[in-house]
This record gives C-alpha cells, sequence and structure tokens, in this order.
C-alpha cells in the first residue's frame, strides 16, 4: 500500500504531462523534466578470423583488432548474434529543474548493456577471461572505459545556464565528444573509433574516453562557436593518482564545420590480460594527443568527413603502483606495472575520409575510410605497424525509432608489428542487424 500511494505521489509531483517526444517517454510539469530513454541494437553478425565472440564487451565483433595465433594457429571464422552492431545496447534516465531564473540543474545517469544476455558492459570481465595459463584466445577482449560499473557510460549532475553548462562526474572526454562528430562511419562495431576508445576519443587510453570523477565546462561563444573544457582528478585507480586534462574547440554553420581537441593524461589507466587465472593486469602510461577534423555539407543529401590523429605514451609519472583489485577484478601481482621505461615512448597517427549519402529520407549509405599507424617504440624497434580499414552501413528507417541496417569492414594488417606467419593480414566482418531507440 505505502509502495502504491509512494509511485502515485511521484506522478502526481509532474501534473500535466506526459509524453513521447524524439523517442524519450518524459514527466514534466511547469519546472521539472525527467525521462526514460535508451537504445536496443542486435545484429547477426560473422566475422572471418577471430577468437570467440563475447558476451561482455560492448562491442562483441572486434574486427579492426589484430588477435594473434594460439599455439601457431591463427584464429578461423566466427558467426553469432550480437550486441551493438550500430550502437551498444543502453538505458538512462536524464533530468531538469529550474532552480533560478535562467538557470536549471541538470543530471544523466545511462547503462550500457549486451542485449543478447543482458549484463552489464565489462571490458575488465572479457580480459580475465582471457587470463590464466591456456586461456589466450578464448573470446575477444580489449580494454575500455566500460567495465561493469551500472553508470559507466555517463554518470553526472550540474547547472544548466545562460554562461553554459557546468558538470561533475562520468562523461565523455571532449576528443571523444569531437571524433563522434566527425567519424564517417557511425558504429560501435564497424568503425575504428566506435571499436576502440584508444583511437575514438582517449587519445592512447582507451579507459580515458570517459573521465571520471571530472569537472566539465560547455559553453556556446557565439559566430557558430563553441568549447568544452575538462580535468579528471585521478585515474581509474583513485583520485589522487594521475590526472588527465582535455579541451575541444568546434565551429558549424550549418554548411561546413571543424573540430580541434587536445587531451593529457599522467598515469594513465591500461589494462591487459595477465599469467594469473582470473586476474588482469594494470599498466600506467602518460598519454598526449590531439585531433583535428571537418565535415563539409556538399548536397542537401551528402556530406563528406575527414581527419587527422595523433597521440604518444611515454613512462608513467609514477612507475609502479600497489594495487590489489580494480573493477572488481584481481590485479596479478598487486602491483602496477608500466608500457615503458623512462626514456621511451611510441607514437601513434591516424587519418580518416569519407562521408554518408541519403538516397531518400529514410535510405542512407555511409563509407569510410581510416589509415591507423603506430610507429616503432623507442626500445623496440619492430613494434611498427598499420592497419588501412574500410567500413560501411547501409541504414534504412523504417519508422522513427527503428533502423534496419546491414554494415561491413574490411581491415589490412601490415608492419612488423602484425606478422603474417602470427596474424591474419585481412580481417573482414559483416552484419545484419535492428536498432530501436525510445
Amino acid at each position: 500500500m505505502k509502495k502504491s500511494l509512494l509511485a502515485l505521489a511521484t506522478l502526481s509531483a509532474f501534473a500535466g504531462t506526459a509524453y513521447a517526444d524524439d523517442g524519450l517517454f518524459t514527466l514534466k510539469n511547469d519546472d521539472t523534466t525527467l525521462s526514460l530513454y535508451g537504445v536496443l541494437d542486435a545484429a547477426y553478425g560473422s566475422v572471418n578470423h577471430s577468437y570467440g565472440l563475447n558476451n561482455t564487451m560492448p562491442n562483441q565483433m572486434y574486427s579492426y583488432l589484430g588477435q594473434p595465433a594460439v599455439n601457431g594457429v591463427i584464429p578461423g571464422s566466427q558467426t553469432a548474434a550480437i550486441n551493438g552492431g550500430l550502437s551498444d545496447s543502453r538505458w538512462g534516465i536524464k533530468g531538469s529543474k529550474v532552480i533560478a531564473d535562467g538557470m536549471k540543474a541538470i543530471f544523466n545517469l545511462e547503462s550500457g548493456f549486451d542485449i543478447t544476455n543482458m549484463k552489464l558492459n565489462s571490458a575488465a570481465g572479457a580480459l580475465a577471461q582471457n587470463s590464466g595459463p591456456g586461456r589466450a584466445g578464448t573470446v575477444v577482449a580489449a580494454d575500455s572505459s566500460l567495465n561493469g560499473g551500472m553508470f559507466d557510460r555517463a554518470a553526472w549532475a550540474g547547472v544548466d545556464a545562460s554562461w553554459g553548462q557546468l558538470t561533475y562526474g562520468t562523461q565523455n572526454n571532449p576528443m571523444k565528444d569531437a571524433i563522434g562528430m566527425d567519424d564517417p562511419v557511425q558504429s560501435d562495431t564497424f568503425s575504428p573509433f566506435g571499436e576502440s576508445g584508444t583511437w575514438g576519443g582517449g587519445a592512447g587510453s582507451s579507459e580515458q574516453s570517459r573521465m571520471h570523477h571530472s569537472i566539465k565546462y560547455s559553453t556556446k561563444l557565439g559566430g557558430g562557436f563553441d568549447m568544452s573544457l575538462a580535468y579528471q582528478f585521478g585515474n581509474d585507480i583513485k583520485t589522487n593518482l594521475g590526472r588527465t586534462y582535455a579541451a575541444r574547440v568546434g565551429y558549424d554553420n550549418g554548411t561546413y564545420g571543424m573540430n580541434a581537441s587536445y587531451s593529457n593524461t599522467k598515469d594513465g589507466v591500461l589494462a591487459g590480460t595477465s599469467n594469473t587465472f582470473d586476474q588482469i593486469s594494470i599498466a600506467l602510461s602518460d598519454v598526449t594527443g590531439y585531433e583535428i577534423s571537418g565535415h563539409y555539407k556538399v548536397t542537401q543529401n551528402g556530406q563528406i568527413k575527414a581527419g587527422y590523429e595523433h597521440f604518444t605514451r611515454k613512462a608513467p609519472s609514477d612507475l609502479s603502483v600497489p594495487l590489489g583489485s580494480i573493477w572488481g577484478y584481481g590485479v596479478a601481482g598487486g602491483v602496477t606495472s608500466n608500457k615503458f621505461t623512462p626514456g621511451n615512448s611510441q607514437s601513434f597517427s591516424a587519418f580518416w575520409l569519407g562521408g554518408d549519402y541519403n538516397f531518400r529520407s529514410d535510405l542512407n549509405l555511409a563509407v569510410g575510410y581510416y589509415d591507423t599507424k603506430q610507429d616503432a617504440a623507442t626500445n623496440s624497434p619492430t613494434s611498427d605497424g598499420k592497419v588501412g580499414v574500410w567500413s560501411a552501413v547501409l541504414k534504412y528507417n523504417l519508422t522513427k525509432p527503428l533502423d534496419l541496417y546491414v554494415a561491413a569492414t574490411t581491415n589490412k594488417f601490415s608492419g612488423n608489428a602484425y606478422p603474417a606467419t602470427t596474424y591474419a593480414q585481412t580481417v573482414t566482418g559483416y552484419a545484419v542487424g535492428a536498432r530501436y531507440k525510445f
């Protein structure tokens, strides 16, 4: 009875309106808005060379990830129902409340999950599955900013006013925002920027594509310009170890636009597998990166997008830190390692070009080419490599909230980091699926 009265009181507080707006179910009264939203995305996909398709990471099919041979055997094909062909499945709550004239309090909570088993996204879980003797190559695994937390995708609150928006919590690195705007193929599974947070906004650390316990300020500058600044206290281990600061400046006049962004991380976390069953490894690295990108509307129905990104990893400011566990998993050896010793570093760069075209109001084709390259590390002369990626997505908007799609990607690996004796030189994947937004 008490629960029924509480539910009635909650709904009564939003006295006037319950409606669907742009796919969101929203409750609203004079000064308060509360919205429930989400994405359900399922596909049937296949890839010609892959470890087992996992149901833990947000992108179960990871064609861009070079997967070495296990016991001298290059992995074969995998076919399965997968989560998130276009977008990681998710649900969220966001809201606002007027607190003063021209000012409102705002918040957003967003959770990513696998639609095939309804479990939370956890890259750390996938790494743990591959950790221990004889487990290498069990499933596709990589590090990520999504590691089993209920609201790892977003969890922030703040204020919005005429002078801009100021928020605190878990939120996108401004570099992730910039690349997301100018990525030709908007897909978590078929764009390397969607597959890899390292390239897609973390500037060398996938974990830093989303900034935890961070403060972020965004504002419109006028004349088509806008900007955002962000600072993260500490890293994923603790708030007084390391830090990240990042910035983005953008311009858009409706026909063409551009973004420039920068990210700098001290003691960035890089998770990996270990030789201990069910425990992961944690390395630290200082990473710095930037990108410049743009888009141009060639016709009413078509646009092109292009950009360049560069980042460098080097020895961390703190070479070794005691650490028993992180994200609910034990850390092998109880201490962090480091990717580079002092004085050593490695640089990475990417160029991309592509665009999309509306054949009809309900039919869109997006195509992109991505040239990603890693230079040889100063302490490892044979660590250079290149991955050239072609990706395409054909999307049919059946109804306002429902998209049907066909997607494909081919990834060509070359260089000393990907020898033909232990790596497949061409990895191709495709999928057909449906995405429902509410």
